[in-house]
Formats: structure tokens, C-alpha cells, sequence
């Protein structure tokens, strides 16, 4: 077959393409009217979790998983834009950073995205309505927590809605907004704990979740620099809060720290 032949039946499949693309956003703008009439969140990371799932069950190739998802979400993330473009804020140091930045990986290009200058202004501008999301640093994938968003968990109304993780170095960013996510079956939490005495504490909290399966994600240990003897433990495991198992390790854990806080359950995109 000639070229110019080959390159007349791609354009006949863009041209399909592009009508099932129009299409699709049709209905997703029937759905975003329903959601805003009904006070419903309009980016929900659990159905976006179920929808790249599934694209990665029906991909039949050649095209790689990672670009079948990026493209659907770019298809994704102008549906949204055409009712209302979602505001995203986020916080960098280069400028250029922003092209592989958790925030755009999350929603796409057709986002409008707002800078600030602390973790501290990332959350406030959730609280105060100037952005509908928020993404965080959480974790630098070497044992470290970011400290300031920590911290605000810990004294904000608002919840972690989902987790973007960096596959080259398991960095993780947090998405922070009004809603509560659900149970997907496959999510993570995040726990903050005070304890007394440091090492023994650390081995049986440990010890518990070992016991009853769960994978401890990654955890630090903040040592008191006071003359009080509480240290704080943050960690994070597999699984979502209201999970039997998952209840029956944060009760066990409740019993050897002097204070329990749940920072938060949520599906990792």
C-alpha cells in the first residue's frame, strides 16, 4: 500500500475520532450540569482511577498504557473545561517544572493553574474558594515527610482527595480539597501518632501493622525538641480507614500512642 494511500485511512480515522471525541464531551458536559446542580465534586479520582484501570484491561497495543491514559486524560480534563475550567494550586521553583508537575500529570492541560509561594497559601486558597484543588508535596521517596503540609493536615477542615505518585522516584504529591473520598478498594491512608518513648513505641506500632498484613507505605519519626517526652509518628499504609482490618490496627495503635489522628483515606493515581 502506497503512502499516500495509508495516510487517507488515518485521515479517515481522525475524522472519526474527532466526531466520537465531540461526542463524549457532549454527555461529560450533561454530567458536569448534573454535578453542579446537585452540589456533586466535579474531578472525582476515584472514578478516574476505575476509568484508567479499565483503559489499561481494553489497551490492546500497540500503544503503551502510559499514553493511552495521558491521552484520555487530556480528553478528560478539556470535557471539564468546556463547562467550567477547574482552578489547581501548586507551588514550584522552575517555571518549566510545571509540564511534569503532579498538578498538570493530575489534570490535564486544559486546567487553570495558580502558583503560591507556601504549602501554607496551597490550603488557604482551598479554604478561601480561589482554587477548587490543591496539590501538595507529601513524601520525597527517602524516608522524609514534608513537614509544612504535614503540619496543615493536621489543623485543616480540608481532606487529601488523592495521591499522584512520581514512578522514576516515588515522590508523592497530595491533592487537597472540599470532598471525601470513597473506598476504591485500593487506597492508602495517612496517620499521625504521638508517643512517648521513641524507639519502643516506633517497633510496635510496627509490629501491629506487620501482624495484621498491612504495608507500611513509608514512616518518619519526628523527635520532640522540647523537654516533653511526646515525639510524633507519621506514616502511611495501604488501605482505607473504615476497612475492618485497617480499624483493627488503629485501635491496637491507639492504645500505645498517646494520640491517634487519621490525616486522611484516598485512592493513588
Amino acid at each position: 500500500m502506497q503512502l499516500d494511500e495509508l495516510r487517507k485511512i488515518i485521515d479517515q480515522i481522525d475524522e472519526k475520532i474527532v466526531q466520537l471525541i465531540s461526542e463524549r464531551c457532549k454527555i461529560a458536559s450533561k454530567v458536569g450540569v448534573w454535578k453542579i446542580q446537585n452540589d456533586h465534586p466535579i474531578f472525582v479520582p476515584e472514578r478516574e482511577k476505575m476509568l484508567y484501570e479499565k483503559l489499561i484491561k481494553q489497551n490492546p497495543g500497540p500503544l503503551l498504557d502510559d499514553s493511552m491514559i495521558n491521552i484520555y486524560r487530556e480528553i478528560i480534563s478539556g470535557a471539564i473545561a468546556v463547562e467550567q475550567p477547574l482552578n489547581i494550586g501548586y507551588s514550584l521553583v522552575d517555571t518549566q517544572e510545571l509540564l511534569r508537575h503532579p498538578a498538570r500529570l493530575t489534570f490535564g492541560d486544559s486546567a487553570n493553574y495558580i502558583c503560591y509561594d507556601s504549602v501554607h497559601h496551597l490550603f488557604a486558597a482551598v479554604e478561601n474558594g480561589e482554587c477548587n484543588y490543591s496539590v501538595v508535596p507529601f513524601y520525597d521517596g527517602k524516608e522524609n515527610f514534608d513537614c509544612d503540609s504535614v503540619d496543615a493536615l493536621f489543623d485543616t477542615g480540608l481532606n487529601v482527595v488523592s495521591e499522584r505518585i512520581c514512578r522514576t522516584t516515588g515522590a508523592t504529591a497530595l491533592i487537597i480539597g472540599a470532598q471525601s473520598p470513597v473506598n476504591t478498594g485500593d487506597d492508602r491512608t495517612a496517620l499521625r501518632l504521638e508517643i512517648a518513648d521513641e524507639k519502643s513505641g516506633v517497633e510496635q506500632i510496627i509490629s501491629i501493622f506487620k501482624d495484621l498484613s498491612i504495608n507500611i507505605i513509608c514512616l518518619e519519626l519526628r523527635i520532640s525538641q522540647e523537654e516533653s517526652d511526646s515525639n510524633m509518628v507519621f506514616l502511611e499504609i495501604e488501605g482505607y480507614a473504615t476497612e475492618e482490618i485497617v480499624k483493627t490496627a488503629i485501635c491496637a495503635v491507639e492504645k500505645i500512642a498517646k494520640t491517634t489522628q487519621i490525616l486522611g483515606s484516598f485512592p493513588v493515581l
